[in-house]
């Protein structure tokens, strides 16, 4: 019979052992998770019209949106019945974002396609991100990073330009609509979508357009 003393040592040999067990478990566990690097990975942002258009990347099918990929050089295609067939390569890389904005061109005997409302959006996107890529180094203000903006969904569209021989940005909402009391509307939702991006209005010269009058 062991006494009650015994029983204490006893117990607490056992006690240390576990913990060293788990100790020493605890560092290779670590030490595992510390040697394995993890994946890295970049965006890719699609935005293709028409929208149903098939959009392969490498061995995977893609919609328009936001996808997490792994960095590298990637074969696409897209691909729309009456469309021009499209085939490229894309980098994707580490930590950065890469945008694909196109609006695809339709094949001869299909020039009558309809496009929807957001298909539309989306070939001007694509045009005017082409165009502020072009003009990113020689305009640095920010202005430029949210325009030349247009949705019909919204009812208007602004550009920005400097104007010629002085240094002031010209701002220009043109609004879709002929009734007066709606372009009104319009104008002070496109001055909210500015002011909505922090911009500092005071600096810009801003003038108004209504697509109706034939100014656009």
């Amino acid at each position: 019979m062991i006494d009650k003393d015994g029983k204490y040592l006893k117990n607490r040999k056992i006690i240390f052992v576990v913990c060293g067990c788990l100790f020493v478990l605890a560092v290779l566990v670590i030490s595992v998770f510390a040697a394995v690097e993890l994946p890295k990975s970049g965006t890719l942002e699609l935005g293709v019209a028409p929208q149903d258009a098939t959009i392969t990347i490498g061995n995977g099918t893609y919609k328009n949106g936001t996808h997490k990929m792994i960095p590298g050089t990637y074969s696409i295609s897209l691909k729309r019945d009456g469309f021009k067939d499209v085939t490229g390569t894309i980098i994707i890389e580490d930590g950065k974002v890469t945008t694909l904005k196109y609006c695809m061109a339709t094949k001869e005997g299909n020039e009558d396609y309809r496009m929807t409302k957001d298909d539309q959006d989306l070939c001007f996107a694509a045009s005017e991100y082409e165009e502020s890529m072009a003009r990113k180094e020689e305009q640095a203000d920010e202005i430029y990073q949210y325009l030349p903006y247009r949705s019909y969904k919204d009812g208007y569209s602004i550009s920005a330009e400097k104007a010629d021989g002085e240094n002031i940005i010209v701002v220009t909402i043109t609004t879709m609509s002929c009734r007066e009391v709606r372009n009104k509307q319009l104008q002070q939702d496109a001055l909210e979508y500015l002011k909505s991006k922090n911009l500092n209005l005071d600096k810009y010269f801003i003038t108004y357009k209504s697509s109706c009058d034939g100014s656009e």
